[in-house]
């Protein structure tokens, strides 16, 4: 196997041995700097009181985090450094939280101001979750049905702000940091393979096709430079071109060959060698991985049987209720007849990409302004719907009709509900209404956009509060409020004559 992967440009050997991207002399001594003080607390060294003790650390804690992590919240000034995905780094992050770990453990709960006890039970619980996750390999998993670090980076640098010479640098930057990401990635998905923890390939299918979507023979086609075809009046001719120049070059010369190594790699290896089972009871340790994730994401004690038969009471009530919906619509036809007679018949589909997109913008137009009676605090970050990048709007078993990302207050960048325009065919009218509740208002937007102005929170609860429970519990939520909001009311006269 190790000599398939020589094949490529460096191996695998070779690539353990890669010097890491974030190992830059900034970066060591904003390390040695959190470090330090970490120490310094832990031993208290300047006689704190438990509150002030556990405040510095939150503090400590949040710079850590977006050192190691620059691409989260869309921190701009890191933007042009990627994280260090090698497995140095891994290894590195995992000895940081256990001594984080026994740090928070050591603080005397009790002498906390009572208000300030619920956060050190929440960044307490954040580590003991990271550190719990460590005797398993989650680090392999780097690629999967909806994305990858590379695809990340390759979204980020395409949207990245491009108005002046020093934003056009930093994109630059971030372009000569692909490379070794993709390196580091190779590493990892090798070290998977061997281990075998890998996605199953029904997952994987479509992501050579993802990757191949970058892989332009003219450098002038990529998205990753399309902010060098358009740059800006005010900065001076001369900078444009070579800027211009400069990012073709640095396409050229390393970002295009790297991601067909990356192609190649997942087409060729990957992908054929990838474990075969779709449960996670096929991966090592996996049911207890698997039961590990349960505890972790629904933040409760529940077993996965548990989960499984509260899933399937409630598929049972949702059919009751389809049940009901289809008599009152004065369909008379069996239950499969009523699915394929909605998912097949014109009416329900809009015939253009440009009307689907109108009529989801119509929608958030629309729930807009209903938010106020509902809720007495809303968020000041926009939003917009716009329609989804072409390398995320299939994925292997079914096509993504719309998803949500986060947008920041800190970088003046909007959350972006994404529609998939791909397949009009595919994306109903019926599902439109509560897709937009559930993504954008009052679901995914409002929820993550206000947790993020509420300055009072630790930032530990603006991040890791957004588990999938709770996140997608709101977004469920916010579905039911359709009703309340003159959404999703049932249409009965017509819609079956």
């Amino acid at each position: 196997m190790e000599q398939q992967f020589k094949k490529y440009k460096i191996s695998f050997c070779a690539l353990l041995a890669l010097p890491t991207c974030a190992l830059t002399a900034g970066y060591e001594a904003e390390r040695g700097a959190i470090l330090a003080r970490e120490a310094a607390v832990a031993a208290n060294e300047d006689n704190l009181t438990e509150n002030e003790r556990f405040q510095t650390l939150s503090d400590l804690y949040h710079d850590h985090f977006m050192l190691e992590f620059p691409e989260y919240y869309n921190e701009l000034r890191r933007k042009h450094r990627w994280t260090d995905h090698s497995l140095e780094a891994i290894r590195r992050r995992e000895q940081d939280s256990l001594r984080a770990l026994e740090i928070i453990c050591s603080l005397k709960r009790n002498n906390l101001r009572v208000a300030e006890r619920l956060n050190y039970d929440l960044l307490l619980r954040y580590f003991e979750d990271i550190t719990a996750e460590q005797q398993f390999k989650d680090e392999y998993l780097v690629v999967d049905h909806l994305g990858s670090a590379p695809e990340t980076a390759l979204q980020m640098v395409a949207s990245m702000p491009a108005e002046t010479v020093a934003e056009y640098e930093r994109i630059l930057a971030a372009l000569r940091g692909l490379p070794t990401l993709v390196d580091q990635t190779l590493v990892l998905l090798q070290e998977g393979l061997k281990l075998g923890v890998t996605p199953p390939p029904t997952a994987l299918r479509n992501v050579p096709r993802r990757i191949g979507l970058y892989l332009h023979d003219d450098s002038e086609a990529s998205s990753l430079l399309s902010a060098f075809e358009q740059i800006p009046k005010k900065v001076p001719e001369s900078e444009r071109e070579r800027l211009r120049d400069t990012a073709r070059e640095e396409f050229e010369a390393t970002v295009r060959p790297a991601l067909q190594e990356l192609y190649a790699y997942l087409q060729e290896i990957y992908l054929p060698q990838a474990r075969r089972s779709i449960a996670m009871k096929g991966l090592p340790d996996g049911r207890a991985w698997y039961a590990t994730r349960v505890r972790q994401q629904t933040t409760t004690d529940l077993t996965p049987l548990q989960i499984h038969e509260l899933g399937q009471s409630e598929v049972r009530r949702i059919r009751m209720e389809m049940d009901r919906v289809i008599v009152q619509s004065g369909f008379k036809g069996s239950f499969p007849e009523f699915i394929d007679f909605v998912q097949t018949d014109p009416r329900f589909f809009y015939d253009t990409p440009e009307a689907l997109m109108r009529g989801y913008r119509d929608i958030a137009k629309r729930a807009d302004p209903k938010l106020v009676k509902l809720f007495g605090r809303l968020p000041r970050l926009p939003y917009g719907v716009i329609p989804m990048p072409a390398n995320r709007s299939e994925s292997p078993v079914t096509i993504l009709p719309a998803y949500y990302i986060g947008g920041s207050m800190a970088a003046a960048l909007p959350g972006q509900f994404m529609v998939n325009t791909s397949a009009v065919d595919r994306s109903p009218k019926w599902e439109m209404e509560a897709l937009t509740l559930h993504e954008a208002v009052p679901g995914h937007h409002l929820q993550q956009s206000v947790a993020q102005e509420i300055g009072e929170l630790p930032w530990f609860r603006n991040f890791d509060g957004m588990r999938i429970a709770f996140v997608e519990g709101w977004a469920l939520y916010a579905e039911s409020l359709g009703a309340e909001m003159a959404f999703m009311t049932i249409r009965t006269p017509g819609l079956v004559n």
